[in-house]
């Protein structure tokens, strides 16, 4: 059975207390929400559930060959720690008489490659689709960026909702990456985000300063004059902007992560209407909180698989696994999501995420 889970860690630990310990046959490895993430992991690997952990099975080395190579991986190890040492000896010198210049200080470096996730909300009223950067958000607020950049784009053929359609999407594109260049080069800004809602499209920036704002923009948009456009700048140095309105709220960060499986479950040939179980993890303070969110998970149609307790000191350490037949359609599932979070919330659970079979579309 093929599964795509969020929940790994959980997962072993069950299948151990069930006593099934055979291998499990890793079909994709990459970063995602599972606990432990399984980015080191390769097609034809094997999982062996082991307590709480998931260790990875592979071919054994001969004893002497296992013990040179220990050796020889700590040497390299150890090289390079030095090689680091000298690195953060240099840049920490450079830091410090930049310091010197520049009243303030140096703030963190803002990643310019950062973790990119969109998602839909009401904006205004409006029906909006939401951009951002949301590695911006353990930097925030950025003290050398402290001018919130704006620019606004109108669409030329919103939909009925007030989003944009296929037809201007390069066009879009191109605007966005030359404001990025642009703004990069003269006002030293990175883009926190964009909104395109009510028939336009928003470009949200943080800058040092805004002083060839203006003129950057005017230079960018006069190469699409079919489109008009607004643009200004305003003091955030707390960067309010990006963490009021950009940043997802907790139930639209459940949307964002149900989006990245789904997207692993397409990848895989799942059309996602296929009824399967989707099961979901639970953890509570108490004994008694977990027994009053499964009678209440039974009336909404979920049958109760087990009940597990974490060890180590865990604020959550009782846990809850249910599961009920039902499609994965982004709105079933961002349906089942929501409302089992906020079930969770009123018994001060952590709601741990769900996990599914993929369901291959029949080959024709």
């Amino acid at each position: 059975m093929r599964f795509v889970t969020v929940s790994t860690k959980a997962l072993s630990g069950w299948m151990r207390r069930v006593r099934d310990c055979d291998p499990l046959q890793v079909i994709f490895g990459s970063a995602h929400i599972s606990l432990p993430s399984l980015v080191h992991l390769r097609a034809d690997d094997r999982i062996v559930p082991y307590g709480a952990r998931v260790s990875v099975r592979k071919r054994r080395l001969p004893y002497h060959l296992s013990r040179f190579l220990r050796w020889r991986a700590i040497h390299a190890l150890v090289t390079r720690l030095f090689a680091l040492g000298l690195v953060l000896l240099i840049s920490g010198a450079a830091s410090a008489q930049e310091s010197k210049s520049q009243p303030g200080g140096r703030d963190h470096i803002v990643n310019d490659h950062g973790g990119w996730a969109s998602y839909f909300a009401n904006v205004n009223d409006k029906l909006a689709s939401i951009a951002l950067d949301l590695d911006l958000r353990g930097q925030a607020p950025v003290k050398s960026k402290p001018h919130l950049l704006w620019v606004w784009v109108y669409l030329r053929s919103p939909k009925p909702n007030g989003l944009s359609d296929n037809t201007e999407f390069d066009a879009l594109a191109a605007i966005e990456d030359k404001l990025v260049q642009a703004l990069g080069s003269a006002c030293h800004a990175v883009q926190a985000g964009r909104i395109t809602s009510n028939g336009r499209r928003e470009f949200y920036f943080y800058g040092a300063d805004g002083i060839n704002f203006d003129a950057s923009v005017s230079l960018v948009l006069n190469d699409f004059p079919q489109y008009r456009y607004d643009s200004g700048s305003q003091d955030d140095p707390q960067w309010t902007h990006y963490l009021n309105v950009l940043y997802p709220s907790e139930e639209d960060c459940e949307k964002i992560k149900n989006s990245d499986v789904l997207a692993v479950l397409m990848k895989h040939g799942d059309t996602l209407e296929a009824v399967r179980d989707v099961h979901h993890w639970i953890y509570f303070h108490t004994v008694a909180q977990r027994q009053h969110y499964a009678l209440k998970a039974k009336e909404l149609g979920y049958k109760i698989e087990g009940e597990t307790e974490r060890e180590g000191g865990q604020p959550h350490p009782f846990g809850l696994q249910i599961t009920r037949d039902q499609g994965v359609t982004p709105a079933q599932i961002d349906s089942a999501v929501i409302e089992l979070f906020r079930l969770a919330k009123q018994f001060d659970a952590d709601y741990d995420g769900w996990e599914a079979a993929v369901v291959p579309s029949p080959k024709k």
